[in-house]
């Protein structure tokens, strides 16, 4: 198990829980699949940052962090490794 698992089935229910997407694998692009749209975005960076006690600062405003589960977990990741050091 990767470090990266965990966070991609919490991503996972968050979606489905909170935003009602079901995407069909960790690497759909939800953007492209139109499954997520600008308002969505909004509420993800919110579900997100209070989840994984992260902030989202303008400068992360990067469709690419967030195009996928896979990414979105990525990011998660190195947010909160950044906001240990």
């Amino acid at each position: 198990m990767s470090e990266r698992d965990p966070v991609v089935a919490r991503i996972m229910v968050l979606l489905r829980d909170s935003l009602f997407l079901d995407p069909p694998n960790t690497n759909s692009d939800l953007v492209e699949g139109g499954m997520i749209d600008s308002a969505s975005f909004m509420e993800l960076f919110v579900i997100l940052e209070d989840e994984f006690g992260i902030r989202i600062e303008l400068g992360d405003l990067d469709l690419d962090h967030f195009c996928t589960i896979e990414r979105m977990a990525a990011f998660v990741i190195a947010k909160q490794n950044e906001e240990v050091d």
